[in-house]
């Protein structure tokens, strides 16, 4: 059966948020978050979001596959070269630093920088992905035990008889 291209995209973007939301949740409170306290924006941005998503993936009947990985690579790897541009042209953060997150200051120490980025792009992307397909087959797990549990239940009954 051929996909049509407007399900080709939405499966695209359910890919990329649900690969991307939880390394941003994870990378924020692991690396850039700073310990000064909560408030909902740090809490909706890097935490609800994230949880919303993973609770999307185990309520939605969108199939998630391992070869779409390079989705959420690709994704990392496009934000990586805004981050470059960013910084090139002198962009500031809310605080007037030249860099976005203390670990992408590529003015200060470039290598830290580059091997943050591919371990992303490389460790991380892969093993959320795996994760959230984990996820996904725990979810068609269930749902074949609920499904056939009739099934079953009358093979025992008619056993009896």
């Amino acid at each position: 059966l051929q996909m049509i291209k407007r399900l080709k995209w939405q499966w695209t973007l359910y890919n990329i948020s649900v690969g991307s939301a939880p390394i941003v949740a994870i990378l924020y409170w692991v690396i850039a978050y700073d310990g000064t306290g909560y408030n909902f924006i740090n809490v909706n941005t890097h935490g609800v979001n994230a949880a919303f998503i993973l609770l999307d993936t185990f309520i939605t009947r969108m199939p998630v596959r391992l070869l779409h990985v390079y989705q959420s690579s690709l994704l990392g790897f496009t934000y990586v070269i805004f981050t470059i541009i960013y910084w090139s042209f002198g962009g500031l953060n809310q605080f007037g630093q030249p860099y976005i997150y203390t670990v992408l200051n590529y003015g200060q120490s470039p290598k830290k920088a580059f091997i943050y980025v591919m371990a992303i792009c490389f460790i991380v992307c892969p093993l959320i992905h795996s994760f959230v397909f984990f996820l996904y087959r725990f979810r068609v797990f269930i749902h074949r035990y609920l499904t056939t549990m009739d099934k079953r239940e009358a093979l025992v009954h008619n056993r009896d008889k």
